[in-house]
């Protein structure tokens, strides 16, 4: 996976407006996730022609008004790591991510006891700043790689929700924690990986740009 970044976050788009709510969807979306056996079916979207940005000011609109397949949005866990993404993070976009998850919170506290040093930061997971624990026979590179992907797929559901192209029981900070700590106590972090690593395929905007999260 190739975490291009931009040096600078785009303006944000005022005639960009969050989709119609798809109510399928969101019946769908009440299944959840149940243990391990989580819904790996990819929520339907559109790469062609589709509308929106993924702009903060279009997320807060709560206009759903727009007629068509809005865009999809979800930005990559190298993104979220660099400086750019720290400044989003920090700013919290009027406050579409929850206090619970900033970036100095440990990372036990918000999923599961994981690193070798227990003070780990979410922050610190996303930018693979510290060595996870011995698990599930995997190297200390994947443990890492699966953490990163965790918190930036934590941050994604907390701002863009059904936006995020992400199996429906990802869409929530709650689905993706559970997910994430099923997949440590089955060892099952390739699924897990797999279901949120979307940055290079449907078509991603975050931010503004629809490279941004890849």
């Amino acid at each position: 996976m190739n975490n291009k970044t931009n040096s600078t976050l785009p303006p944000e788009s005022d005639a960009a407006k969050p989709e119609q709510v798809d109510e399928t969807r969101r019946r769908l979306g009440k299944v959840g996730v149940a243990g391990s056996g989580v819904i790996l079916t990819l929520a339907s979207r559109s790469v062609l022609g589709g509308w929106g940005t993924c702009t903060g000011s279009e997320i807060m609109s709560g206009n759903l008004s727009k007629p068509g397949e809005a865009n999809p949005c979800g930005c990559s866990p190298g993104y979220w790591g660099n400086n750019n993404g720290y400044a989003t993070w920090t700013d919290q976009l009027g406050k579409l991510i929850s206090n619970d998850h900033a970036p100095t919170d440990l990372f036990k506290d918000v999923f599961v006891d994981y690193f070798v040093d227990t003070n780990t930061t979410l922050l610190q997971a996303v930018r693979k700043e510290k060595e996870p624990k011995n698990l599930c026979g995997k190297s200390a590179g994947f443990l890492q790689t699966a953490a990163f992907h965790a918190v930036a797929a934590l941050l994604n559901a907390s701002v863009y929700g059904s936006r995020y192209p992400v199996p429906l029981g990802y869409q929530t900070p709650s689905g993706v924690r559970t997910s994430f700590n099923n997949a440590v106590a089955n060892c099952t972090l390739e699924t897990f990986v797999t279901a949120v690593d979307v940055y290079t395929s449907n078509g991603t905007w975050c931010f503004g740009d629809s490279h941004h999260g890849i």
